[in-house]
């Protein structure tokens, strides 16, 4: 019984279908997934961004402006994503 002889060309075919695998995958895993894990960002942003420290009101007024800011850039961030990838 003979071997199979595998060519150059088969060779360059196998690992170009590969390199399309590993990076399907690395897509997925780096800008899907992440993308959609966005909620978590904002829950932490909910119960997480406040400062239990601030001592006066134009502090807490300055703060609550911080994470007001803070939501529209997020906001922002997850249009610009959606509106390029669909």
């Amino acid at each position: 019984m003979s071997m199979p002889i595998i060519t150059i060309q088969e060779k360059i075919t196998n690992q170009v279908v590969f390199n399309e695998f590993s990076m399907a995958r690395s897509f997925r895993k780096n800008f899907i997934e992440a993308a959609s894990q966005g909620s978590n960002i904002y829950a932490n942003k909910v119960f997480c961004a406040w400062d239990f420290g601030i001592a006066t009101d134009e502090a807490a007024k300055l703060k609550a402006k911080s994470i007001h800011t803070e939501f529209k850039v997020c906001a922002n961030h997850y249009i610009y994503i959606f509106i390029c990838y669909g």
